[in-house]
């Protein structure tokens, strides 16, 4: 099988952001919804981070729920991607810091349609849902 992330492995991290996406048609109690979510910018492309996620520094678990876990991210900027896994249960980023960032695959963790997309700077995007 085609390893999704083969781009990513020994990408640098360079910025980290926020954005908002709109999804229209979702559900019949739910037509219009707005997602603000979290964006990881590598020297290859983003990825667009929508459902939970977890950042572990080695020494402590941050959850994306929590306030300060950006700052902690922060600490991943300058890092390079060592390792990058889908699990059934989370996708998994390792960096070369030590830190790992797990995005969640849970059924009941989706609070929108997609749990996070990846968009490389030159070829299509990929949608984790």
């Amino acid at each position: 099988m085609e390893n999704k992330f083969a781009e990513l492995i020994g990408a640098k991290l360079t910025d980290i952001g926020r954005e908002s996406a709109t999804y229209v048609g979702v559900s019949k109690q739910n037509p219009i919804m707005t997602v603000d979510s979290v964006r990881l910018i590598f020297d290859v492309g983003a990825l667009v981070i929508e459902n939970p996620f977890t950042v572990d520094t080695g020494e402590s678990l941050h959850n994306s729920s929590e306030d300060g876990c950006e700052t902690i991210l922060q600490m991943l900027i300058r890092a390079r991607v060592s390792d990058a896994e889908f699990r059934r249960q989370s996708i998994d980023f390792r960096f070369d810091n030590g830190y790992q960032v797990s995005i969640s695959l849970r059924n009941e963790e989706f609070s929108t349609p997609e749990a996070a997309n990846y968009q490389p700077n030159n070829g299509p995007i990929i949608v984790f849902d």
